[in-house]
């Protein structure tokens, strides 16, 4: 298990080279500074099509190695957080490496762009993946030593409102703008301030129903034929 684990860290990290690599190609040829992407320019409604359609991708092939790799929706579930963090975490490490940004953790960055533009420090996305990684690590393990989760309803509870509190933060800025003076003001607009109350309340109740959903596993019957399926004797 320790090789596969092994082998979908270097997945993740090879992909986040190969977004990292793309987005210094945008940066190159849409920006006059490279490490410079607010003001926003205005793409092309064809580049704007293919940025929604890459994004999307990203998320299909993190989703099927996830699905490939490990048994039961729990095991797939822990697995996509695995490689969803650490993916993000790597694609800011080899930024970092290509073009020298992010300068700090506070640099300004536009994580996504559906369904309206994700904006925010990079420190944001960044703790975001951090939980995401040991989540997925622990809760995987737990899996191994057979143990399932118990469908507790307040988790999952904190957790849909922690999440629902993070996604605000980084939309409310974009949906301002939006409401406001509409789409195209994008081209004008620098953001200063970041609603840093409104991520860590959702941060921090994401964190707690981490822990309590942790909490949650118990002990399957030894013999099972897989991780989330229950013993059934011969």
């Amino acid at each position: 298990m320790r090789r596969d684990w092994l082998w979908l860290g270097i997945v993740a990290i090879a992909f986040a080279y190969i977004e990292a690599a793309v987005v210094v190609y945008l940066r190159v040829l849409l920006y006059p500074d490279p490490l410079q992407i607010f003001p926003m320019v205005q793409p092309s409604p064809l580049l704007i099509g293919v940025e929604f359609g890459r994004e999307l991708a990203t998320l299909v092939l993190l989703s099927g190695v996830a699905i490939l790799t490990a048994r039961g929706t729990w095991g797939r579930l822990f697995r996509f957080f695995f490689l969803f963090g650490l993916w993000d975490l790597a694609y800011y490490g080899w930024l970092r490496v290509f073009i020298g940004w992010p300068k700090t953790p506070w640099d300004w960055d536009v994580l996504f762009l559906i369904p309206v533009p994700w904006l925010g420090p990079v420190l944001a996305p960044m703790l975001v993946a951090l939980l995401l990684v040991i989540s997925g690590l622990v809760y995987f393990s737990l899996l191994e030593h057979r143990k399932k989760p118990v469908m507790d309803p307040l988790p999952l509870a904190l957790g849909a409102i922690g999440v629902g509190l993070v996604l605000a933060s980084f939309w409310k800025d974009a949906w301002e703008v939006i409401r406001t003076y509409g789409v195209q003001y994008f081209q004008y607009y620098v953001p200063t301030t970041f609603a840093w109350p409104l991520f860590f309340i959702g941060w921090l109740l994401m964190v707690l129903a981490a822990w309590l959903f942790g909490r949650s596993f118990r002990g399957i019957e030894p013999l099972a034929q897989s991780l989330e399926e229950p013993y059934r004797p011969a």
